[in-house]
């Protein structure tokens, strides 16, 4: 597994696992981009389905920390 690979897998299972998805989204700013809520241990998380480079292929995720 690349290092990358370890890392992002690290991120995801810290503030994921155990979690449960409360809702599901899509960008406010037109863009074609979606995600859901994680909330875990007290903490929310939003996740979104990232597209690719040439943005017509989900690609990746990106977890943002929710502040109340």
């Amino acid at each position: 597994m690349s290092h990358d690979a370890e890392y992002n897998k690290q991120k995801i299972d810290s503030k994921l696992i155990g979690g449960t998805i409360t809702e599901s989204f899509i960008a406010s700013d037109g863009e074609n981009f979606f995600g859901f809520r994680v909330t875990n241990k007290g903490k929310k998380y939003n996740v979104w389905i990232d597209s690719d480079e040439e943005g017509n292929e989900c690609g990746s995720v990106t977890i943002e920390v929710v502040k109340n």
